[in-house]
């Protein structure tokens, strides 16, 4: 079964969906109140971030418009930097996880409207309850490092957000002397979905655990560290005669090994059969 999405086709008996909200609005909003570093590349450097995470560990994703307010085809929802938004845009997003869905969102989002004024009521407007936190207070990092529950620890920089727990349970926080009661990493539970809240910038490997751990504990299948993932990226398609193809790219100056998790099928460059499983 097959469903219109805005101008996306998008196949609803396929699971595992994700999307990223991609807004031009908030990339034109950063670029006037960018990040510490980043200047003009401040919202496609969040961006990148997120979408090249989940590119290595070979995450498939939709890119969405903001103009969009119907996200319901899709499991998990990445939104990052929405800087700039309206009321009716947030409240989509506030709509989604409560009917079931999963948000992935990010620092400096709700900050302004979309005339760019900054908002003047609690950060993150209207996401509060959704997100199930609130913040005041935000700076640029200066040797300040975020820390895991379970001990693992990473670099925050160019912005961090001094975020409250609500109804959110704190996943990572800051580990500084005077910031350290305030969270840098969260998750909620929101009626029938979810929320994963970033409130600051770390490092690559850090963000990749943390993604595939919230992907997988809300029912994402298929990632383990067994699962390729860069410099083994796997891409997955229909071609014009509808036959299913499956791409191995191996992006290492190496021979790789990996195992089809696929259907049976054949190897078009030796015409030769594969099983699955091989």
């Amino acid at each position: 079964e097959w469903k219109r999405i805005g101008a996306h086709l998008v196949n609803l008996k396929k699971k595992n969906r994700v999307a990223f909200l991609l807004d031009n609005l908030s990339l034109a909003g950063l670029r006037q109140f960018p990040l510490e570093t980043t200047g003009d590349h401040s919202y496609n450097a969040v961006m990148r971030w997120l979408a090249d995470a989940l590119y290595r560990r070979n995450i498939e994703f939709d890119m969405v418009s903001s103009g969009e307010r119907n996200f319901s085809a899709y499991d998990f929802l990445v939104v990052p930097a929405l800087y700039a938004a309206s009321d009716d845009l947030l409240g989509a997003l506030d709509r989604y996880v409560a009917e079931g869905g999963h948000l992935i969102a990010t620092f400096r989002t709700g900050f302004a409207d979309e005339q760019l004024k900054i908002r003047h009521d609690v950060q993150p407007h209207l996401l509060c309850r959704c997100l199930g936190i609130h913040y005041d207070q935000f700076t640029y990092p200066k040797n300040v490092r975020i820390t895991t529950a379970d001990g693992r620890s990473a670099l925050a920089h160019d912005w961090m957000e001094l975020v409250t727990c609500d109804t959110a349970t704190s996943l990572a926080h800051y580990d500084h002397p005077f910031w350290g009661s305030y969270a840098a990493v969260t998750e909620n539970a929101y009626q029938k979905g979810s929320a994963l809240y970033l409130g600051t910038f770390f490092d690559d490997k850090l963000l990749e655990s943390l993604l595939v751990s919230y992907l997988t504990r809300h029912g994402y299948d298929g990632l383990s560290e067994d699962t390729p993932q860069f410099p083994l990226i796997v891409k997955r398609g229909t071609n014009d005669f509808g036959k299913n193809l499956c791409y191995y790219f191996n992006y290492s100056d190496e021979p790789r090994t990996v195992t089809h998790t696929g259907n049976a099928g054949t190897d078009l460059l030796t015409d030769t059969p594969v099983a699955a499983g091989a």
